[in-house]
């Protein structure tokens, strides 16, 4: 029965999230572990606001594929009938599938994506599907399914999905094509343990093909990877994530959803890094501090299940929902938790006792996809992290120190009679640019009861640096002597610079001198504001009458710089003045502020200068003072300033950084994913903190897991950030001091699609004479705004280009676009200049050449020999496939035509093909929008060609076809040629060999016809592999004699060293061993000069098999390992297949059996995922004879009983013959000296008829071990 039971639907929802079981499934149990209160669609639901939460159930037993009962298209339409009767598809949608049921969610997306009916809208709202262990494409597929035939055996669905495995297959290739025009997000989660001793979904089988899309293991079996135990497991935290990024407003121009109230509390414990603790304390602290508060929580009647919580390593933030009473927060929670620590201090060991800082505000906060932000939020951190509070729970015996904001106190506390309001008392908490009051508890050691307080100025209360109580005793104001920033205990590197800065204060100050001032400059970020506090903390037993800190806020961004008269108050204020005391004037405050510290020796740090203008009345006239002062600015004009430039850290300095402040243990492997974290944030200190944060705070994120995450966004900059910190300032300094000529240069060149730059691109983008963009250029590069890899080679950082892309976001969309178009028309000239020299050498495709040139600009760059055009379209190709994507992005379809025909015959040699068919799929579209029929049929053709590289043929022999009838309706013979050839290649491949042979036949005639003498030799070569497989091997020797001729003839060395490679087999086949070492090795070097790995690697193979038959067993393996590296690399699966089973034949020859076996079973796995039945044919009759070879009579005969039927199936008596001879030789092993006669005669027969070198060992056995004499 057919159930959408709603979880949880808000007033105000803005996603529906929908959760789809799989086989043996149902609407709840599927979706948690144990009792309900593991039913995670509900942990969803309470996490984030806006969202509305469903469960789907259905009867999966009685759906079948496209068999009995209700067919899964069907079945597909009634479930979108009952999601529609619940109002979904009105708002955007994401699906959380398991195992099957991600299949019937592809099935319902593509069938609403197709569908002109009311069920288009769910193709529409649809933002993400989430698959957890759903089997997805390959022979993967298969062997999922047999999988789950195992969990459920016998079942009508199962045997349904086992029969129609290869429509599974098809539904997988239209839901990658959809969702890669569609851009609709996936999340992809494989098992990686055992269900019933059976792997139901592995890595292979879970990836969809998808770009961008990386399964991810979890740790469970197919049953148990819908089921996480709790929030901080890695599937809950990862979908959980993932639905945020969905929210709409994520850049998709929709309003975010309305801020939701919250109490807001955050937890930190008291010197957690202290170096005291070891690893193994900090993690018995935190886990101490989780199950603390659980247990108030509890104790408090706040339920902990309801919250959202938000780990921040030492320490916590939680929001609660509106409907918990806030009194709770201040009456029972407080001593809740002081009983819960004090029990656990009392039995700690050394190093894991605790005590807790905790801050309470309520206030409106935003969910967006990194968690939740808002100014309510921040300020609850401000006062966690206040001076006050810290220095009130220092100065306490009690194990929990407590701070509200004024609105709490006012709203909750003062009306609270079990909150106790004359206990509390008010401190200052300074915040960027004004200060606020701090209400602050000691739970556990309260201040005595006196009048309920009512607010006090915050200036009338100094920050207390002993103890509270010894302030209330005395009643005097105390100086503040401490106020320096906590010093980072991660600080990394800066060694050199921080010797400096102490060598020469060290020498310049001592009693009686004048005061030292020593200015730290830099770019925002780098790390100015740490060293000078580093360094203030190595000083400070120098300074025994104060350490004092001091923002002035020069160049943060929302803050007004703080004049001189504002921050002589605060400094003032620091040591004690009360507001009554404060004079009004700058010259009176600076005067007092010289007095109080006259004869003090005292440290005085002024961070963020933004002048000297703004320092010098803040500069104390204390003899032997020390001022340390960080600017962006270089203070030049400050007397006696002893001026420290900072750079971004060394790289390796970066990584170290990174690791302390993860507080990760990075293993060797990892090391990689460190460094790329580090090199996306520009080895800038800020961004590497900020993202080393990001990963402490996320226990369940490896690493690569956040570089990955970091390559992918589309906002980089706004990742690097916390709270109110972020790195797009870094840039501002730098892009300011440009002149405007360069600022407009970098704008435009930050437009490019591509990763490197050089002046000719940027030239044209700017539309400026080269020489003037190369001047350009170094400027940028001498301002560490551009890198140069290469000479004359440019590269922007990633998070530069985003910089520079926000700034072009201001200019007019016309000119950017223009700029744009410039580049593109530049590339598509060179890169048709380029590719007529490259048609030239790249003729063993049978490809059309490139289109006629296109009408030049005179942007383009002449290019003047086939050398300059491979190594121009070598080092632009990466740059031109950007662009290629960015035309297809938006629509260019001319510019998506010329560049799938300038780059063809490139792509087709030298890939990557993946990329190759994109293109040239976009071309085809193009083409039919531009209503070009010639442009059409290349696009076409060229698309064959490239599925063919892949392996897949029959899409490839559909592709020719059509681009056959277009070529013959606009009477190009040409075409039909070329077109013939590729349909020919292509037959040969699935097997068709009169097919193929005929369509060689009929180019061979056309080519003739127009006297296209490269058509011809490639037609002739193409002709010699069909004789070969035919059996008429002296013809094949011919032909591919006559091809080497032409190919001669032309010059054409890619020609030669085909028609080598090919001429090599056959003169194996005739027994002319040496001849084909000859040719093959010729071949292998021809191709190797070229750079054409895929040929290279049929080479390789090629030889290895004739040096196998020649007695060089070793040589043949090491030469098919090679073969294998480069077919691997490329993804090609038939030169995999190919090299796998004749790398099993040397194998067996050498004595490594069991390698053999595994090789063949391989490559038999390899052809019968392609459907390629020669190979299958081929790869059976190795079988047979390794397991002859051991003694394994029975089973060697079965596997030649298979091939037996597959090689005349193909019509390949070579085949035919080897199972036969197999077969004879089985028979003599069992003692059937009359079935042995009859097959090794019928094979004898056939290899006597093809002439094939095989018939001399069978007539020998023939004579020798049948013959009694």
């Amino acid at each position: 029965m057919t159930a959408v039971v709603a979880v949880h639907v808000p007033r105000r929802a803005v996603l529906d999230v929908v959760f789809v079981h799989g086989l043996d499934g149902d609407a709840r149990a599927s979706w948690r572990c144990g009792g309900d209160g593991t039913f995670w669609p509900r942990w969803l639901a309470a996490d984030l606001a806006g969202v509305a939460v469903w469960t789907l159930g259905y009867d999966a037993w009685s759906s079948g594929w496209r068999g009995q009962s209700m067919p899964v298209p069907d079945r597909a339409v009634n479930l979108m009938a009952q999601l529609q009767n619940a109002g979904l598809g009105e708002r955007p949608l994401c699906f959380v599938t398991h195992s099957m049921g991600g299949l019937l969610v592809k099935e319902i997306l593509l069938h609403a994506a197709e569908s002109r009916t009311d069920f288009a809208c769910f193709a529409a709202a649809a933002r993400g599907v989430v698959f957890l262990g759903t089997p997805h494409t390959g022979s993967g597929l298969t062997r999922a399914v047999d999988a789950l035939g195992v969990l459920y055996r016998g079942t009508p669905a199962v045997e349904d999905l086992r029969r129609n495995s290869a429509y599974l297959r098809q539904l997988n290739d239209r839901y990658r094509d959809w969702a890669d025009e569609t851009g609709i997000a996936n999340l992809v989660f494989f098992e990686t343990r055992l269900t019933r001793r059976v792997r139901v979904v592995d890595e292979a089988s879970a990836n969809p093909g998808l770009p961008r899309v990386r399964p991810i293991p979890v740790d469970a079996d197919h049953v148990g990877i819908c089921k996480p135990a709790d929030r901080a497991s890695l599937v809950y935290g990862q979908v959980k994530r993932f639905v945020l990024g969905l929210l709409p407003g994520r850049g998709n121009g929709q309003a975010p959803p309305a801020a939701v109230h919250r109490t807001i509390l955050v937890a930190d414990v008291e010197g957690f890094s202290d170096r005291s603790r070891t690893n193994r304390n900090q993690l018995s602290v935190r886990d101490t501090m989780y199950q603390t508060l659980r247990r108030a929580f509890r104790k408090a009647g706040i339920p902990w299940e309801a919250c959202y919580h938000e780990d921040r390593g030492d320490g916590v933030l939680v929001l609660a929902p509106p409907e918990v009473p806030k009194a709770a927060f201040a009456e029972a929670l407080p001593s809740a938790i002081v009983e819960t620590l004090e029990v656990h201090n009392r039995v700690a060991d050394a190093g894991e006792e605790i005590r807790l800082r905790l801050a309470v505000h309520g206030g409106e906060v935003h969910y967006d996809q990194h968690g939740v932000t808002s100014n309510a939020v921040v300020l609850a951190f401000r006062l966690v992290e206040s001076a006050a509070l810290k220095s009130v729970l220092a100065g306490s015996s009690s194990v929990l120190a407590m701070m509200v904001s004024p609105w709490f106190f006012d709203e909750v506390v003062r009306h609270s009679q079990g909150s106790r309001a004359e206990t509390w008392r008010p401190f200052p908490v300074s915040l960027k640019g004004s200060e606020t009051t701090g209400w602050t508890s000691l739970p556990g050691d309260p201040w005595p009861a006196g009048e309920p307080p009512a607010v006090a100025e915050p200036a009338d209360q100094p920050v207390p640096h002993s103890s509270p109580r010894a302030d209330r005793e005395d009643g005097c104001v105390q100086l503040a002597k401490r106020t320096l920033p906590r010093d980072a205990p991660a600080f990394t590197g800066r060694t050199a610079e921080l010797e400096n800065v102490l060598k020469e204060i060290t020498d310049a100050v001592h009693p009686g001198c004048m005061v030292a001032i020593h200015a730290i400059d830099g770019m925002a970020g780098v790390g100015k504001t740490a060293l000078a506090v580093h360094a203030g903390h190595l000083l400070a037993e120098r300074f025994p009458d104060g350490q004092l800190f001091l923002r002035l806020h020069g160049h943060t961004p929302g803050e007004r710089p703080v004049g001189p008269a504002d921050a002589l108050a605060s400094l003032l204020t620091m040591i004690g003045v009360t507001v009554r005391q404060m004079p009004a004037g700058l010259d009176a405050r600076a005067a007092l502020w010289r007095d109080r510290l006259a004869d003090k020796q005292v440290l005085l740090i002024l961070d963020d200068a933004l002048s000297h203008q703004q320092v010098e009345p803040l500069l104390p006239a204390a003899a032997g003072a020390l001022v340390i002062i960080t600017s962006r600015r270089r203070l030049t004009a400050l007397d006696g300033a002893v001026s420290v430039a900072l750079d971004v850290l060394p790289a390796e300095e970066a990584s170290a950084l990174f690791v302390r402040l993860s507080g990760r243990s990075v293993r060797p492997e990892e090391s990689e994913a460190v460094e790329r974290v580090v090199r996306l944030c520009g080895w800038l200190p800020l961004a590497v903190t900020l993202l080393a944060g990001r990963l402490r705070s996320r226990p369940q994120w490896t690493v690569k897991d956040l570089a990955d995450e970091l390559d992918s966004t589309h906002d980089r900059l706004g990742r690097l950030r916390a709270e109110d910190i972020e790195v797009a300032a870094a840039f501002d300094l730098s892009y300011r001091e440009l002149g405007p000529g360069q600022q407009r240069f970098f704008r435009r060149i930050g437009l490019h699609p591509g990763p490197e730059l050089d002046a000719h691109a940027t030239a044209a983008m700017a539309d400026l004479p080269v020489a003037e963009a190369g001047a350009h250029l170094g400027a940028l590069y001498d301002d560490h705004m551009l890198e140069e890899p290469a000479f004359d080679r440019y590269r922007m950082h990633d998070l530069i280009r985003e910089y520079s892309r926000n700034l072009s976001n201001a200019d007019d969309p016309q000119e950017t676009e223009r700029a744009v178009c410039r580049l593109f028309d530049y590339y598509c000239d060179t890169a048709a200049d380029a590719a007529a020299h490259i048609a030239k050498d790249v003729t063993t495709d049978g490809l059309r050449e490139a289109r006629s040139p296109r009408r030049r600009t005179a942007r383009g760059t002449r290019v003047g020999s086939s050398i300059e055009a491979w190594r121009w379209m070598r080092v632009e190709a990466v740059n031109l496939l950007a662009c290629a994507d960015h035309a297809i992005r938006h629509g260019w379809h001319h510019h998506v035509v010329d560049l799938s025909a300038c780059l063809a015959k490139f792509l087709y040699v030298a890939g990557p093909w993946d990329r190759a068919l994109r293109l040239h799929q976009s071309a085809v579209r193009a083409a039919e929008h531009n209503g070009d029929e010639a442009a059409r049929a290349h696009a076409l053709n060229h698309l064959g060609g490239v599925q063919r590289r892949i392996g897949d043929y029959t899409s490839a022999a559909t592709s020719h076809a059509a681009a056959l009838e277009s070529y013959t309706a606009l009477r190009d013979e040409a075409g039909q040629a070329a077109a013939l050839g590729q349909l020919g290649a292509v037959r040969r491949c699935l097997d068709d060999y009169p097919g193929a042979a005929e369509a060689f036949q009929r180019a061979l005639a056309m080519l003739l016809k127009l006297g296209d003498r490269s058509g011809e030799a490639h037609a002739r070569n193409e002709l010699g592999i069909l004789y070969l497989v035919s059996g008429d091997y002296r013809a094949a020797v011919g032909s591919h004699e006559h091809a080497l001729s032409i190919y001669e003839e032309l010059d054409d060395l890619l020609g030669q060293a085909d028609a080598w490679n090919e001429l090599g087999v056959a003169r194996r086949a005739i027994g002319d061993l040496p001849g084909a070492v000859d040719a093959n090795t010729r071949a292998v070097g021809g191709f190797r000069r070229l750079g054409d790995g895929f040929h290279e690697s049929f080479a390789l193979n090629s030889l290895a098999v004739a040096w196998r038959m020649i007695g060089e067993p070793r040589k043949a393996v090491d030469a098919h390992h090679e073969a294998l590296a480069i077919s691997r690399s490329l993804g090609d699966r038939l030169g995999e297949g190919f090299g796998l089973n004749e790398l099993g034949a040397a194998l067996r020859l050498v004595g490594e059996l069991e390698a053999a076996d595994q090789c063949h079973a391989e490559a038999l796995d390899i052809f019968t995922e392609l459907g390629n039945q020669l190979g299958k044919a081929e790869t059976l009759n190795h079988m047979g004879a390794l397991l002859l070879a051991t003694g394994q009579v029975g089973e060697a005969g079965a596997r030649y009983r298979s091939a037996l039927p597959l090689a005349r199936e193909v019509n390949s008596p070579l085949e035919e013959a080897q199972a036969l001879a197999g077969l004879g030789r089985c028979a003599v092993s069992r003692g059937d000296q009359d079935g042995a006669r009859e097959c090794l005669r019928a094979a004898l027969e056939i290899f006597e008829r093809i002439g094939s070198s095989e018939a001399e060992p069978v007539r020998d056995f023939l004579r020798l071990d049948l013959n009694p004499s």
